[in-house]
């Protein structure tokens, strides 16, 4: 199976999950990173320190490393949102039959087979096997089946309606869905029952679902078209279950991101993960400090205190962090 990492600027979290990676799933893998923009100087330790993982540059990837360094000598704001779903989808038409989705801010907790697991998908015909969902039961269809002792099979529970609205309802075509939520009449929570469907990362795909998701995707985070193209597959094909481990396997972070999201605080995220980055570099950040959870924030706060970088004052950050993680509450999630 291939295990793919997508990746951007954060290689202390890179280094994670890989760690994780190979410290607690078995089976016959391989490790491939799909990079975005992570400056060759830090791909050269994970390389050294992972010289079985295989790095694949996105075809931005110069030009988003040359973004982050005139932004971090202040010439420039780094504005480039784009997505590399061209890497992405080049690679993943080559890859196996099923493959594990992460991203590099998240890790394996404990122990789990992929080998295991993809047999049972094979048997089951299971498009999408989720192993993380931060324990939101909206992400995850109340309505389950127990598979084996270690899969549940969810049984989407979703109102399909006409393709054609539903389109234009989860595009959110001349933005009547926001316009509807900014007066209260709709809450922001209806659309999570049809994540049932699809996930970013933190699951295992059948390529070919996979594939159907993001064929003609834009290079652009937009996840109402990965929904539309998965209720039309629910809705048309009517072929294939879906699914969750029993337990969660993967933990994501919730105390950094590629960019600052939240206009409410003023916070330059690109400069933190340069702090972070390089407190990494120099030894004083270990990859595996506090594992299984997330790293303890205190001694993050230490590292951005001792830099004393306006831009990226901890006061900021645990302003942004509440945003954040109160965003994610408020959908259902259960996080610290």
């Amino acid at each position: 199976m291939d295990i793919v990492v997508k990746s951007f600027y954060r290689p202390y979290y890179l280094e994670r999950c890989l760690k994780s990676i190979f410290l607690n799933v078995s089976g016959n893998y391989r490790v491939t990173i799909l990079d975005d923009g992570t400056p060759e100087a830090y791909l050269t330790i994970i390389r050294r320190r992972f010289p079985q993982v295989h790095i694949i540059k996105s075809q931005e990837y110069a030009l988003k490393v040359e973004s982050i360094g005139s932004h971090l000598a202040g010439k420039t704001n780094y504005a480039n949102r784009s997505i590399p779903v061209q890497m992405w989808y080049e690679f993943i038409e080559s890859s196996d039959d099923y493959f594990l989705l992460l991203e590099e801010d998240s890790w394996v907790i404990e122990s789990v087979s992929v080998d295991v697991l993809e047999e049972i998908m094979r048997a089951q015909n299971i498009l999408i096997l989720k192993l993380g969902w931060n324990a939101n039961d909206r992400l995850v269809s109340r309505e389950t089946v127990k598979l084996s002792d270690d899969v549940i099979e969810l049984i989407p529970l979703i109102p399909v309606g006409n393709l054609f609205l539903m389109r234009h309802w989860l595009h959110d075509t001349y933005r009547i869905r926001s316009i509807l939520l900014k007066l209260n009449l709709v809450s922001a929570n209806h659309i999570l029952p049809y994540f049932t469907l699809y996930t970013t990362a933190s699951s295992i795909y059948k390529k070919d679902y996979w594939l159907y998701l993001w064929k003609n995707a834009r290079p652009e985070i937009d996840e109402g078209a990965q929904l539309y193209r998965a209720l039309r597959w629910f809705k048309e094909r009517q072929v294939g279950r879906y699914a969750r481990t029993v337990n969660e396997f993967v933990h994501t972070s919730f105390i950094t991101a590629s960019y600052n999201r939240f206009r409410l605080v003023d916070f330059d995220m690109i400069r933190l993960n340069r702090i972070l980055n390089e407190a990494w570099v120099s030894g004083r950040l270990d990859a595996f400090q506090n594992f299984p959870e997330d790293f303890d924030l205190e001694d993050l706060k230490l590292i951005v205190n001792n830099k004393n970088d306006p831009a990226c004052s901890a006061s900021s950050w645990i302003l942004w962090i509440d945003l954040f993680k109160n965003l994610h509450r408020q959908a259902g999630s259960h996080i610290d």
